[in-house]
């Protein structure tokens, strides 16, 4: 291993954090991909510390990936020629050289012209003892805000495209690059919505893309240099931190993830078999429509799901709830949790004792004008909170929950829970007053829950009580 600055060492609490993010990922990996293959995990790196990267390299790492080229420069100079770069932004030919010039650059998966190529290979030194292995990237979800070549399909004329044009360019005029595969940015819609069933149609069409690109290569240049070296088939790089579990279940060799992981949510009306979250069942979108019901505290019996999975969030770190749709603009959003009793897998929901850490209620303007935290939902679909910073470290349930006040007196309940593993944090936890059950923390009968904010006291009111208790901040 080479020499590294030994300020670049990162503390005990933060080594512990990505050790046990990394520990999560993996196994995330490992379960969504067959039990014969062994894909790569490239861990995005953007915007992190060269601390980060050192922590989760002497955790026996190897593979990341930067999308700006000086950030890979100056993190490439400061940490150990064992890892293996990857780019993974937009790639400009006049940066070839830069990219060129780092000694264990060991990917680029963005290139999409013969002009990219070209400068890569003229900069490449001819000392380096191993071909710079380059993936093509192909757009297989035809968005405007993607970059990427057009995919193939059966009826396609595989020589005259750009796709085929490039792969045949990089395998005989470009000794120093190795095609080793292809590359695709899906549709999150398409990973996200996509059953059992019905596969993802972007990671379907990069396959598809893949072997029609291979048939014509194994025909025209059979004795050319492409294809990963051990197997010669071409590489399939496809997910991100959002659906790269759909993309291993489709066959992707690579994925892309960064530590700030997105995991997908849990589909109501898909089948239970199969389907793996950190968010806890449930059945259906339909809101609640009493404060007493028993489902209030996770819109469902209380119990995980079969394959219940937890995420690991240090404490005082943010964490964003993100919705598909939603369409109401009056109300609050408060964000609860609950300490689990040992095992949040094996805890009920409704025996649980929670706590609120965030909330969102009238903003500005009238009750019934004015802005609302619901407003801010409905603009962006996603409500971020923070985890209290002193709370101490376990098992808990994590609970958003959207109160529609859109139906004059007549409220609606949105809950959704989430489990999660708090690490590091300051050995607090609240207690008294700050603590309710669900059911039992709304009355029907709660001025703020019984409310018709269309009547006529709501359009001078300016002051709105969010419902339940007090928020805890971490005291």
């Amino acid at each position: 291993m080479s020499s590294i600055d030994s300020s670049l060492q990162p503390s005990l609490e933060r080594t512990q954090e990505l050790r046990e993010a990394l520990s999560g990922i993996r196994q995330r990996v490992a379960i969504a991909a067959a039990s014969s293959r062994q894909p790569t995990l490239v861990a995005v790196s953007k915007y992190k510390p060269a601390s980060d990267i050192l922590a989760c390299f002497e955790q026996s790492h190897l593979d990341f990936g930067e999308n700006y080229v000086q950030e890979l420069v100056d993190k490439a100079s400061l940490l150990p020629r064992e890892i293996r770069w990857h780019f993974i932004g937009t790639l400009q030919s006049n940066k070839a050289k830069t990219l060129a010039s780092i000694p264990n650059l060991h990917c680029i998966q963005t290139l999409t012209s013969t002009k990219a190529a070209s400068a890569l290979n003229k900069a490449l030194p001819t000392e380096r003892a191993s071909p710079l292995h380059v993936l093509l990237q192909v757009n297989t979800s035809g968005e405007d805000n993607k970059s990427g070549l057009p995919p193939l399909g059966p009826d396609t004329d595989i020589a005259s495209t750009e796709l085929s044009q490039l792969a045949t360019f990089i395998v005989k005029e470009c000794p120093k690059l190795r095609l080793e595969g292809l590359m695709t940015i899906g549709s999150l819609e398409q990973s996200l919505n996509a059953s059992k069933s019905e596969k993802n149609l972007d990671f379907e069409k990069l396959r598809e893309t893949s072997q029609h690109l291979a048939d014509y290569l194994t025909k025209e240049h059979g004795d050319g240099q492409w294809g990963h070296e051990a197997t010669g088939k071409l590489l399939l790089s496809m997910g991100m931190s959002s659906d790269f579990e759909a993309a291993l279940k489709s066959g992707s060799d690579i994925v892309r993830v960064g530590t700030g992981v997105t995991y997908p949510g849990w589909q109501p009306y898909n089948t239970p078999t199969g389907q793996t979250s950190i968010e806890r069942p449930y059945s259906t979108y339909d809101p609640i429509m009493s404060a007493t019901a028993s489902t209030m505290a996770c819109n469902d019996n209380g119990q995980a799901s079969a394959a219940q999975l937890s995420a690991s969030v240090p404490a005082g770190s943010q964490i964003t709830a993100k919705w598909s749709q939603w369409t109401h603009a009056e109300g609050p959003v408060t964000v609860y949790m609950a300490k689990c009793n040992g095992s949040c897998t094996s805890s009920n929901s409704n025996s649980l004792k929670w706590f609120k850490i965030s909330e969102t209620g009238l903003k500005s303007g009238t009750v019934g004008a004015g802005k609302w935290g619901l407003g801010d939902v409905m603009a962006t679909l996603s409500y971020t909170a923070t985890i209290p910073a002193s709370l101490a470290a376990g098992e808990y349930l994590i609970r958003h929950e959207l109160l529609a006040l859109h139906q004059a007196n007549t409220p609606q309940w949105y809950p959704e829970c989430a489990q999660l593993t708090v690490t590091g944090g300051g050995g607090k936890t609240p207690s008294g007053s700050y603590l309710v059950s669900f059911p039992g923390a709304y009355s029907a009968s709660d001025p703020s829950i019984n409310i018709n904010i269309y009547a006529d006291p709501a359009k001078s009111q300016t002051t709105y009580k969010v419902p339940g208790p007090a928020v805890w901040n971490g005291q």
